[in-house]
């Protein structure tokens, strides 16, 4: 039902694998704190953003500290 990542800058391969496996679907509430240790983590941050709109809806946001998406139902 809910998955937490505050993992250190890993949240991007592991975000990533469930998004490309469609198991993302499978969960009802992510809270992420994304990390902003590398020059890429911006780009990365926000194409994951990007994906994660397709199935959840952005509940709140404090930007590189935490925030809470919800799976969309139809």
């Amino acid at each position: 039902d809910l998955i937490e990542f505050n993992i250190e800058g890993s949240e991007y391969d592991c975000l990533e694998a469930l998004i490309e496996s469609g198991l993302i679907s499978e969960i009802e509430i992510l809270q992420i704190q994304f990390h902003n240790f590398s020059q890429s983590s911006e780009l990365n941050r926000a194409q994951i953003r990007e994906k994660l709109r397709l199935t959840h809806s952005l509940k709140f946001n404090y930007e590189w500290v935490w925030e809470r998406w919800e799976l969309k139902h139809s």
